[in-house]
């Protein structure tokens, strides 16, 4: 599912349907979602948005929304792996997405 926020950037939501989500099988929040929420930047004199900024959440099972901080465990290089592929393999395709419906990042 897709929504548009009040900057005009569309984000997408994870589900357990999403191809825009992994399943997290380590951690107290085993049964979870990693998902990438992309943050507008924009530029300070036009208000345009000229960029945007990959960040890696966790949708628990609950819907609650995780930052690294909260689920990533310390120790558990595996658990940083996993979330850096998902992002190196997300955030490309996000892009690409988002030049073909128009929203032109970086002033191309």
């Amino acid at each position: 599912m897709r929504s548009t926020n009040e900057t005009g950037c569309k984000t997408e939501h994870c589900d357990d349907t999403s191809a825009l989500s992994t399943p997290v099988t380590w951690g107290p929040t085993a049964g979870g979602r990693l998902c990438a929420f992309y943050q507008p930047i924009l530029d300070s004199r036009t208000l345009q948005i000229v960029s945007a900024e990959a960040l890696v959440r966790l949708v628990g099972p609950d819907g609650r929304i995780y930052s690294p901080a909260q689920f990533l465990p310390e120790d558990n290089d595996e658990a940083l792996r996993q979330v850096t592929q998902f992002m190196l393999e997300t955030a490309p395709r996000a892009i690409g997405r988002l030049d073909a419906e128009g929203f032109v990042l970086g002033g191309r």
